[in-house]
């Protein structure tokens, strides 16, 4: 039996089923248009019911951010997947495990001396390990510089091991969350691009070709005009969208199809507060605007009716269970009694969804289903 807001216990994760549809087919579209796979990432969603709505469009598989995600997604019937986090030592076994029993098991390294650790219990298990090679275009985070000659050595180890696939390269251009604008974003892309080239450029002068050259973040999957070689994207949040997107340029207030339903459970009258029962572990702690041009806080507050801005209300300020939205005035208490149910829209989709073991699915007004995810290591 369908529901409505009044039946859900809060807080509770909402996505809206039409939303989420319109957004992934606008990046398909526009992935289509460019001639380039995509390869969705689902740290995001963590859930194939979700990842069911994409498959109307052509995949050449997923791309997960954990071990236990690549397991669940084995389980619901994915066979190629990329685990796209530099392989800890301590994680070689169980990867290759899962390896031995889905040959399209794609494993990130950035380092020789893993590498070399790899090839010990790949041959232990009698396994080809299929491997991808980091690469840094931007400074964000891990991965090897397109000139590091730690690139050709290890593209030349896999090669020299029968237990070993080399595929090509991978990165993600996270500085791109610290644009501005779709103008910003566009140059990004293009750099993200130009710095990976510069690594096959140098792969290729050591006759050593790459099958795969995936690159990807949702701004810069949305800003890449001219892909040269580049063989597939990966993006996540673009299936929901969140505030850091909207200010970046990505996309607006009326595409985020993630929310946190919450409930008002106090007015603190003497600081002109209202209370929500919605508090750091059920937003996060992300303030991923507060840099940006827009602060929302910890997220913006929607009417849970019209799903509107009341007023540009954020969740100014959150402890481990209660969430604080600061009025303008003491009218407005009369506005929101307690016990109303608000909306929240987050500031970083992952963060928050992360708090919650499933979705309800909110499709012409009424809740229509429950979707579990997956969470853990």
């Amino acid at each position: 039996m369908q529901k409505t807001f009044s039946d859900l216990i809060t807080p509770c994760l909402v996505v809206h089923k039409q939303k989420m549809l319109n957004n992934i087919r606008s990046l398909y579209s526009h992935c289509a248009d460019l001639n380039v796979n995509i390869r969705p990432h689902v740290k995001t969603a963590k859930s194939i019911d979700v990842l069911h709505h994409m498959t109307q469009s052509p995949m050449s598989g997923v791309t997960v951010s954990t071990l236990k995600e690549a397991q669940y997604f084995f389980q619901q019937g994915v066979s190629d997947i990329l685990y796209a986090v530099t392989l800890a030592p301590n994680k070689i076994d169980a990867a290759l495990s899962l390896a031995k029993e889905h040959p399209d098991f794609k494993l990130l390294v950035d380092s020789l001396v893993v590498v070399e650790q790899i090839a010990i219990i790949a041959k232990q298990k009698d396994v080809v390990a299929k491997i991808l090679i980091e690469i840094d275009v931007d400074g964000h985070r891990a991965g090897l510089i397109p000139s590091d000659s730690d690139i050709i050595q290890i593209a030349n180890f896999c090669h020299a091991h029968e237990n070993f696939e080399f595929l090509g390269l991978m990165t993600h251009a996270g500085d791109s969350y610290l644009c501005s604008s779709m103008t910003e974003v566009e140059l990004h892309a293009q750099q993200e691009v130009d710095e990976m080239m510069k690594a096959v450029d140098a792969l290729n002068k050591e006759n050593i070709s790459c099958q795969i050259i995936s690159v990807g973040s949702t701004p810069t999957a949305y800003g890449l005009k001219t892909p040269k070689g580049i063989t597939e994207i990966r993006a996540g949040v673009f299936v929901f969208q969140d505030l850091v997107m909207k200010n970046i340029g990505v996309c607006n207030i009326e595409d985020i199809a993630l929310m946190v339903l919450t409930t008002v459970i106090s007015h603190k009258k003497s600081h002109n507060r209202l209370i929500i029962d919605a508090g750091a572990l059920a937003m996060s702690k992300d303030a991923g605007t507060k840099e940006q041009k827009v602060s929302y806080g910890y997220g913006l507050v929607l009417d849970a009716q019209s799903m509107q801005p009341m007023d540009n209300l954020i969740v100014n300020k959150v402890n481990q269970e209660h969430g604080i939205i600061q009025l303008k005035s003491a009218q407005d208490f009369a506005r929101f009694p307690i016990g109303t149910q608000l909306l929240i829209l987050p500031n970083h989709a992952c963060m928050t969804a992360a708090a919650y073991e499933e979705y309800k699915v909110l499709n012409d007004g009424q809740i229509e289903a429950t979707w579990p995810r997956v969470n853990g290591w």
